[in-house]
């Protein structure tokens, strides 16, 4: 991998399934814990699963917020 990358595969069927990795992180903020968090999983060759159905990513969220509610305590 070389420069900026995004790195995406995806499978189409009855449930869409994917994986994908971004080179240095979800967030460029030094101070975020998404700071240069999938840099290991380039280094390693290995993609991230993406959730596109809604069970999926409500079982794989780690906190849960609606508009004109408070957000529900992390599941860390």
């Amino acid at each position: 991998v070389l420069g900026l990358t995004y790195l995406a595969v995806y499978e189409f069927g009855p449930k869409v399934r994917g994986a994908s990795v971004m080179q240095f992180g979800s967030s460029a903020n030094p101070d975020s814990p998404h700071y240069f968090d999938q840099a290991e999983l380039v280094s390693q060759r290995r993609l991230k699963p993406d959730y596109f159905e809604w069970e999926d990513v409500l079982s794989h969220a780690r906190s849960v917020y609606h508009p004109g509610e408070k957000p529900v305590a992390s599941r860390q």
